[in-house]
């Protein structure tokens, strides 16, 4: 009987961590701040500037940061290029978050290390076509329908180069498709 009752309140207090919807954690939301972004097709302004956008990200809010959150990590990927879909492939910021519920993420250009306060590359973006320099815009040029997707992690900061953060909730966001 104690084993039992070790193994649920261990179970509950991991659940609790997992910052999924009524798991009883934080329950972490994305949305954008703007209305250029819907969801269903990347605008032209979000399009790389090699297929013709202006290659800027969406601004984005997220909402429900739990306590002890120092960052908000943010993966930018392409679900429909294998090697560009897992872990930031189109680039990953990480926009300071200490002591706040709510943030706006700010919309960055691609090509440029050069960030807004608060901002930082955390990881650029692994795309062939392009020099490796911080964000990368959605960019199947070649008509294909790719669908793009944000990943948000509001994480406690490891400061080792490993920079294995734990991660205290995530959410995603459809950023759209490609128009083709």
């Amino acid at each position: 009987m104690v084993r039992r009752v070790v193994l649920v309140l261990t179970l509950a207090v991991l659940e609790g961590c997992g910052g999924t919807p009524g798991s009883g954690g934080p329950a972490l939301t994305v949305r954008f701040a703007d209305a250029t972004w819907d969801g269903a097709t990347i605008p032209r302004v979000g399009m790389c500037r090699r297929c013709g956008g202006e290659g800027m990200s969406p601004a984005l809010l997220v909402a429900g940061v739990p306590t002890g959150a120092e960052a908000l990590i943010v993966e930018f990927d392409d679900l429909s290029f294998e090697p560009l879909a897992r872990f930031g492939g189109h680039g990953t910021l990480r926009v300071d978050c200490r002591g706040a519920t709510e943030v706006r993420v700010p919309s960055v250009v691609e090509g440029t290390m050069s960030m807004p306060d608060g901002v930082r590359i955390e990881r650029p973006h692994r795309a062939p076509v392009a020099t490796p320099d911080g964000y990368l815009g959605p960019c199947a040029c070649d008509g294909s329908r790719n669908l793009y997707q944000a990943t948000v992690k509001a994480v406690v900061l490891d400061p080792s180069p490993k920079r294995d953060h734990r991660v205290l909730s995530v959410a995603r966001l459809r950023l759209g498709l490609t128009a083709g």
